[in-house]
């Protein structure tokens, strides 16, 4: 019988003498213990975490607008913060931590706008 080169699932070659049971069932329990030793916590909640749709309020000149993350990260993350809008320049952090980060934007006119921002851990 040969395996799988990552997680070493059995599979019949042609040569093996015909027995599907067989094969199925080694095949099954391959596949149960490999799904065993997955963590049940999703990765994105422990590596990267996307927050769309801040609102930057009303208003011109700075402002600091509060972030708060979905799942609290392991570690303090790397914030990146993706604008789309001529009016909101110099877009930076002053402050994060593993449950949020503040923002800092300047603003050339008032108006409301929204950004997304991602928190990111090596």
């Amino acid at each position: 019988m040969g395996s799988t080169p990552t997680y070493d699932l059995p599979y019949p070659e042609l040569t093996d003498a015909p027995n599907g049971p067989a094969a199925l069932r080694a095949l099954a329990e391959a596949v149960e213990a490999a799904i065993a030793g997955i963590s049940s916590t999703p990765v994105w909640s422990q590596k990267v975490q996307a927050v769309r749709g801040v609102l930057v309020p009303s208003g011109s000149g700075g402002v600091n607008v509060n972030v708060t993350w979905p799942v609290a990260f392991s570690d303090i993350p790397a914030v990146t913060i993706g604008v789309n809008h001529p009016d909101l320049t110099n877009p930076r952090w002053t402050a994060r931590s593993t449950t949020g980060a503040t923002l800092r934007f300047d603003r050339a006119s008032a108006g409301s706008y929204y950004c997304d921002v991602m928190g990111m851990v090596p």
